[in-house]
């Protein structure tokens, strides 16, 4: 009989990525052994605390269709493949977001994310995202389109040490956002690397040793109320930095304007 599998718990088939995540225990590795299409959306919800391996494979959530982390949900996504070409898809119009944290925690070990809208969208509640490797693309389609997205205006802590988030804009944050970047690279193709928001204060940025962040416009545009924090690292944009607002502390790093 044909073998439909297309996911594994250990030993144990399942025949959807939905079907996986309902049976998965806080700690398991969900490996996928196929090329998935989601046709609704893939939600972690607060009781799981899952890792999906791509191992190589492509989650494809076609239109609109998305990965969710929800109220405080637990998802780990890596890609054990030497190749590291294992992609989640997703993303045609504004509901287009690939990941979409609505509170609970999200890390990106290897593979790849991409949209053509927001590939990660933080909103809701409280988050944390961790970008340790692999690649975010969202493609740079609109000014208000980013690889990272945070919308939410509670408590949000990024950390970035390594991978690459590339888009129109890398980052754009409102209020209640913290960002530390300690390696790994942005490229914003057509706007800002990280974009603050004049009316949302309340936030913290920390660039320092080998980050590497390239913006059309600037590296860093920064018109909020909050702290922002250069120590190392390389920023480059037609403006280096733009500063309206906040304190800002510049200590170290490389700082270059083409403009």
């Amino acid at each position: 009989a044909p073998n439909f599998t297309v996911a594994k718990i250990g030993s144990l088939g399942y025949t959807s990525l939905a079907a996986a995540i309902s049976a998965a225990n806080s700690g398991d590795t969900i490996t996928l052994v196929s090329d998935v299409t989601l046709t609704e959306t893939l939600k972690i919800n607060s009781d799981k605390v899952v890792a999906l391996d791509l191992n190589g494979y492509v989650v494809d959530g076609r239109e609109k269709v998305r990965i969710a982390i929800m109220s405080y949900g637990d998802l780990t996504i890596k890609d054990s493949s030497d190749a590291k070409l294992g992609a989640v898809k997703a993303g045609i119009g504004t509901a287009g977001n690939t990941v979409n944290i609505c509170g609970g925690s999200f890390v990106l070990e290897s593979g790849n994310i991409y949209s053509l809208n927001n590939a990660i969208l933080v909103d809701e509640e409280s988050a944390s995202v961790e970008i340790k490797g692999g690649t975010i693309t969202a493609e740079p389609n609109t000014r208000n389109s980013a690889a990272m997205y945070i919308s939410s205006t509670s408590d949000t802590e990024v950390k970035i040490t390594g991978g690459s988030l590339i888009g129109y804009n890398g980052i754009l944050l409102w209020d209640n956002t913290s960002i530390e970047m300690t390696s790994g690279s942005i490229v914003a193709q057509g706007g800002v690397g990280i974009q603050g928001n004049g009316s949302k204060d309340n936030t913290e940025i920390a660039i320092s040793g080998e980050a590497v962040i390239s913006g059309y416009y600037a590296a860093i545009y920064h018109p909020q109320g909050g702290k922002l924090s250069i120590s190392g690292g390389q920023l480059s944009g037609w403006t280096g930095v733009v500063v309206k607002g906040g304190n800002v502390t510049i200590s170290g790093g490389s700082i270059s304007g083409t403009g």
